[in-house]
C-alpha cells in the first residue's frame, strides 16, 4: 500500500525538509524453504510531481550477512536523491545468517543473495515505467557488499546498466584474502564475513582457491575487458577498517586496463583538504577521502569522525558529487 515514508537525514550533504519523498512497497520476489516462504521487498521513493525522475537502484551492504544498520544509513541519503530528480528503488535481499532478515529469508548464500539482487533490477526494469517517464538507463549505487553486488550485476547486464557509484566496495575476495593473510590488512570483521561466507571457522582456513573467494574476485575480468564497464563513481575512505581501501583504487586501476600499474596509486595520492580525486578513464572516477572510515555516508551531524570540520565538508562534497554525477 502506499504510504508516506520520511527518513532522518544522518547524512553529510545538507538536506531540505520542504518535500518527503512518498514510498511504496512491493514484493519484488518469493522463495520457498523449509522454513516457510521468504517475501522480498522492494522500497519505490519519489516526489509524487516529478514524473521524469531518474531512476537509481540503491543495494544495501552488511557483508552479506546483516542489514539493518547499513539499510538504515542508506534509507538517510533518500530524500536528497529524491530532491534531487531521483526515484529512488531499494530492494531487500536474503543474508547468509541467521538473523535479521527473518527465518525463511536467512541462511543463503552469497550466490542467492546475489540472484536476489539480479532479480530486484528486473522488477525495476519492468516496472520502471509506473514511477517515472524518463528514459535514461537504471543507474545503482551500492555500499560495501551492496558495492560489490553493483559491479557484479553490471558484468551480468553489460548493455543495460551505463552508471553506477560502488561505494567502498569489497569487488576483490582474493586480493582482500591476501592483504589479510600477509598482514597488510589486519582487521576482524572481514575476516570473520569471508570465513563465515565460506562456510568455515576460520579465516586461516582459507586458501584462496574456494569458489567464494574465485568467484567474487571480479577486477581481472574489467581489466581484460574495461571498455564493456559501465562508468563508474568509485568512493572510500582511506581510514577504512571494514575494506580495503586498496579494493576501490584497484577498481579504478582495473578500469584503466592495468590493476597493478594503472592511475591509482597510494604514493601518488594528492589530498586538498582531505579529498582526492583520481582520474580512472573517461567518464568513471575514484573519490577518496583521506581520514574518513567505513559508512562515511552516515557520519554527518557528529556521529562519527571523518576528519573533524574540513572532513565533514570533503564527505559533503563527495556526496554532492556522488548525486549530480548519477544524473
Amino acid at each position: 500500500m502506499p504510504g508516506l515514508g520520511a527518513t532522518l537525514p544522518a547524512t553529510t550533504r545538507t538536506q531540505s525538509f520542504t518535500e518527503i519523498p512518498l514510498m511504496q512497497r512491493a514484493t519484488y520476489k518469493q522463495t520457498q524453504s523449509e522454513l516457510g516462504t521468504c517475501h522480498l521487498e522492494m522500497r519505490v521513493y519519489k516526489n509524487i510531481n516529478h514524473h521524469t525522475a531518474t531512476p537509481v537502484m540503491m543495494i544495501h551492504g552488511g557483508g552479506w550477512l546483516e542489514r539493518l544498520k547499513t539499510a538504515r544509513v542508506m534509507e538517510a541519503q533518500i530524500a536528497q536523491l529524491t530532491e534531487a530528480g531521483f526515484v529512488v528503488y531499494m530492494p531487500f535481499y536474503r543474508l547468509a545468517q541467521d538473523r535479521e532478515a527473518g527465518p525463511a529469508c536467512n541462511q543463503v548464500t552469497i550466490e542467492e543473495s546475489k540472484k536476489d539482487i539480479r532479480d530486484a533490477y528486473f522488477w525495476v526494469l519492468f516496472n520502471n515505467h509506473k514511477y517515472t517517464h524518463s528514459d535514461k538507463s537504471i543507474r545503482l549505487i551500492g555500499q560495501s557488499a551492496g558495492g560489490h553486488m553493483a559491479v557484479w550485476l553490471s558484468q551480468q547486464l553489460p548493455f543495460f546498466i551505463e552508471k553506477i557509484a560502488p561505494m567502498f566496495p569489497v569487488a576483490d575476495f582474493a586480493h582482500q584474502l591476501q592483504e589479510v593473510q600477509d598482514g597488510s590488512y589486519n582487521h576482524g570483521y572481514i575476516k570473520r564475513m569471508l570465513a563465515t561466507l565460506a562456510g568455515k571457522d576460520d579465516w586461516q582456513a582459507l586458501t584462496g582457491n574456494e569458489p567464494l573467494i574465485v568467484n567474487n574476485s571480479l577486477l581481472e575480468y574489467i581489466e581484460q575487458y574495461p571498455g564493456i564497464a559501465p562508468e563508474m563513481f568509485i568512493s572510500h575512505g582511506m581510514a577504512d577498517a571494514i575494506v580495503s581501501p586498496s579494493q576501490s583504487l584497484r577498481l579504478c586501476n582495473a578500469l584503466a586496463g592495468d590493476i597493478d600499474a594503472g592511475p591509482a596509486q597510494v604514493d601518488m595520492l594528492s589530498f586538498d583538504n582531505q579529498y582526492a580525486r583520481v582520474h580512472c578513464r573517461n567518464g568513471s572516477e575514484l573519490h577518496l577521502l583521506e581520514q574518513a572510515g567505513h559508512h562515511f555516508d552516515g557520519c554527518g551531524l557528529g556521529l562519527c569522525d571523518v576528519g573533524g570540520e574540513a572532513g565533514i565538508a570533503a564527505t559533503s562534497k563527495l556526496m554532492e558529487n556522488m548525486v549530480n554525477w548519477l544524473k
